[in-house]
C-alpha cells in the first residue's frame, strides 16, 4: 500500500510541472564555447566534437573515480539517464588532473572496452570514494571487475592490457579537455556548443541537469527540431511502472 501511495505522490507532484520550461542566463547558468578544431596528435584529424549521427545531440560528461563532487552527480546523471531523451548521445570522459588519476581513467576505459561501463560507474565509483581500494594493484582492480562485473579474468587482462586502444582514448580525452577548458569537474559540455560546471550552478547538480534539459531544446530549436520536456518523460516512466489502479485514478 506504501509503494502505491508514493508512486501516486510523485505522480501528482510531477503533473503541474509538465508545462514547466526554466529559463536560464548564459554566462551565468552556462557557457557559450566558441573553439577552432584542434588535430588529434600526430595525425591530420581534427577534433571538435563528438561523432554523431544525423539528428543527435552529444552531451559529455567531464569526471574523474577520484572526484568527491563527481561521485555526488553520479546519482542524479544515472537517473537522467534512465528517461534520457533518444536523440541524445551521452559520453563520458575520465580526466587525469594529477599522475594518481591516471589508473582511475584507465579504469574506465577498461570497462568501455568490455561494454560494461553503465554496470561498473556506481561500483568503480564506491570502490574509490568509500572503500578505498587501491588501482594501482592490478590485482586489487582484476578481483573488482571479475567480483563485480561478471568477466573473467582473462577477458580483464586482454582489455587492461590493450595499450593502443587505451592511449588513443586517453589522447583524445586529454584534446577534447583542452578544446573545451575544462577546469573543473563534473563538468557537461552539450553539443560542442555549451559548458555547464559546478561553478556555475553553485553545487546544485539538480540545476545542473535542469540547464542540460534547457540546453537540449535550445539546440533543438536552432536545429528546426521540437522541443521536448523531461518531466513529460519521467511520468510516462512512472506511469509504465506504476499499478493499473494508480493510472485509473489519474485519468478519472
Amino acid at each position: 500500500m506504501r509503494s502505491k501511495l508514493r508512486y501516486l505522490w510523485i505522480i501528482l507532484l510531477l503533473i503541474p510541472c509538465l508545462t514547466f520550461a526554466a529559463e536560464f542566463q548564459e554566462g551565468i547558468d552556462y557557457q557559450a564555447i566558441h573553439v577552432k578544431p584542434q588535430r588529434f596528435p600526430g595525425t591530420k584529424i581534427l577534433i571538435d566534437k563528438i561523432d554523431t549521427k544525423p539528428g543527435q545531440i552529444a552531451v559529455i560528461e567531464f569526471f574523474s573515480f577520484g572526484c568527491p563532487a563527481c561521485y555526488r552527480f553520479e546519482s542524479v546523471i544515472e537517473n537522467w539517464l534512465r528517461t534520457k531523451p533518444r536523440d541524445v548521445k551521452f559520453v563520458r570522459i575520465p580526466v587525469i588532473f594529477n599522475t594518481q588519476w591516471q589508473i582511475y581513467a584507465k579504469a574506465f576505459y577498461v570497462a568501455k572496452q568490455l561494454n560494461i561501463e553503465n554496470k561498473m560507474m556506481p561500483i568503480l565509483f564506491e570502490a574509490v570514494q568509500r572503500q578505498g581500494l587501491d588501482f594501482n594493484r592490478k590485482g586489487v582492480m582484476q578481483k573488482l571487475f571479475v567480483e563485480k562485473g561478471g568477466v573473467t579474468p582473462q577477458q580483464f587482462n586482454a582489455a587492461f592490457d590493450f595499450a593502443p586502444v587505451m592511449a588513443a582514448r586517453v589522447t583524445q580525452g586529454n584534446a577534447l579537455l583542452r578544446l573545451y577548458r575544462v577546469y573543473e569537474i563534473p563538468t557537461i559540455v552539450i553539443d560542442g556548443k555549451y559548458k555547464i560546471d559546478p561553478g556555475m550552478t553553485k553545487g546544485n547538480t539538480d540545476r545542473m541537469i535542469q540547464v542540460v534539459n534547457f540546453l537540449l531544446n535550445k539546440i533543438r530549436k536552432q536545429k528546426g527540431l521540437p522541443a521536448q520536456n523531461p518531466n513529460q518523460q519521467q511520468l510516462s516512466l512512472l506511469l509504465k511502472r506504476a499499478p493499473k489502479q494508480q493510472h485509473q485514478i489519474l485519468l478519472s
